[in-house]
């Protein structure tokens, strides 16, 4: 695999991680924001099934907003590592020499 071909499946990573985190933003967001609602009603009712019910669905949104932030976290994480990558392979080719960089000159055999 050529230097391009790898960038260009960088690229392509990097496009699919800021996609997934998106997402796992999006849905720690609604999930916050169903813990609360689902934490008000639930103050206001008596005891009782639908209390329960709503003290569940609080329960699995806090659950939700949770995973959602070790997703969050791990994603960083894999973010660190391609822009560590890149760097490395920036790096790799700034140690090339000049001259190294330079197309090969073409050399006549003599007869």
């Amino acid at each position: 695999m050529n230097r391009i071909e790898i960038l260009s499946s960088t690229d392509e990573v990097d496009t699919a991680v800021q996609t997934v985190e998106n997402v796992v933003d999006a849905v720690e967001k609604v999930a916050e924001q169903v813990e609360k609602v689902a934490e008000d009603i639930a103050e206001g009712l008596p005891a009782g099934k639908l209390k329960n019910a709503v003290t569940f669905i609080e329960n699995v949104a806090d659950q939700i907003d949770d995973t959602a932030e070790v997703v969050g976290d791990a994603i960083d994480k894999v973010q660190e590592v391609g822009d560590q990558i890149e760097s490395a392979l920036d790096g790799e080719k700034e140690a090339i020499p000049e001259k190294a960089k330079e197309p090969a000159k073409e050399v006549k055999a003599e007869a």
